[in-house]
């Protein structure tokens, strides 16, 4: 079995961080662990050096850990080039491994997520490794509770997601995935939301393989720091909440777009109907919610904001 880099991206997540990293050096296999901070303004390079100062290790791990060159903010676009960075470095300098298993700062992972992965891979080749996982609120974990888990397969069963299918139960971002170096570096950057874009692009290609069998943890905690909208959403009142409503359905529209070009150019003999047919089915129901919310920012005059 060859060893996964197991990568840890950090900005601005603070005391997140730790657990983050803890969870990553107790995996129970032997891993290439990469730790990158993209230049923090808070204290999150700290916990990183502290995690890996003290933190048990499951396992005889090989530990790089670095900040970024480039500054980060608070977009897509700016997670694409920590994507890209990370596969850069990881080929660089671990050149051994085929697939990185990627954990955000603000969540973590249980400690067979790295052997669990592996295992399925061995069998079943794909673009894309991911299992099922918890949702957790900001402590409920403490008490013992990791309640509920992934909504994706809805029948329990582990195997391969039609790209079509992946796109209508919302398969992508119910699970935590990791992605095969080499297609990271063939599909490329993103600016969308990379759980989506890649795992599309995944299904169409080689494949992308769920384990049903729940070995991360996201942590769904409120805050307008978050660079996703759910906790953005979450933490929003009033004008700011019809607000970035609408700014959702705009950027959830241009992220099914993207998956659409990147599919013409995985396939560019057509994508099969029955896996195009329900991306623009979706593309035109948040076309719809775009519309209608953007119809309620002007019935209270409030002025859109901009992605």
């Amino acid at each position: 079995m060859k060893r996964p880099v197991f990568w840890v991206n950090s900005f601005n997540k603070g005391e997140w961080t730790y657990k983050a990293c803890e969870s990553a050096l107790a995996q129970d296999i032997p891993c290439n662990i990469l730790f990158t901070d993209m230049q923090s303004a808070d204290d999150s390079w700290d916990h990183i050096v502290r995690a890996v100062a003290t933190a048990p290790r499951g396992a005889d791990h090989t530990v790089a850990w670095m900040k970024t060159p480039m500054q980060g903010f608070n977009t897509f676009a700016s997670l694409s080039e920590h994507f890209m960075f990370a596969a850069k470095e990881s080929a660089e300098k671990f050149p051994e491994s085929e697939y990185i298993l990627q954990c955000s700062a603000d969540d973590y992972s249980l400690p067979g997520r790295a052997r669990v992965c592996m295992e399925a891979v061995e069998n079943s080749p794909c673009d894309a490794i991911a299992t099922t996982m918890y949702f957790s609120e900001p402590g409920q974990d403490q008490e013992g509770v990791l309640l509920p888990v992934s909504g994706y397969p809805p029948n329990g069963s582990t195997g391969y997601v039609p790209p079509g299918e992946g796109i209508m139960r919302l398969a992508y971002g119910s699970v935590i995935a990791g992605y095969s170096v080499e297609f990271l570096n063939r599909i490329g950057g993103f600016d969308v939301t990379p759980d989506v874009y890649y795992g599309y692009a995944a299904a169409l290609g080689k494949g992308f393989y769920v384990v049903a069998d729940p070995q991360h943890v996201h942590v769904t905690h409120s805050s307008e720091q978050n660079l996703g909208f759910g906790g953005k959403l979450k933490a929003a009142t009033g004008d700011e909440l019809m607000r970035l409503n609408e700014l959702n359905h705009l950027q959830l529209l241009k992220l099914y777009r993207e998956c659409l070009r990147v599919g013409q150019k995985i396939c560019p003999d057509g994508i099969e109907q029955e896996h195009l047919v329900p991306l623009l089915n979706t593309m035109i129901g948040q076309s719809i919610g775009l519309l209608d919310a953007r119809e309620v920012l002007r019935v209270n005059g409030i002025t859109p904001g901009n992605l």
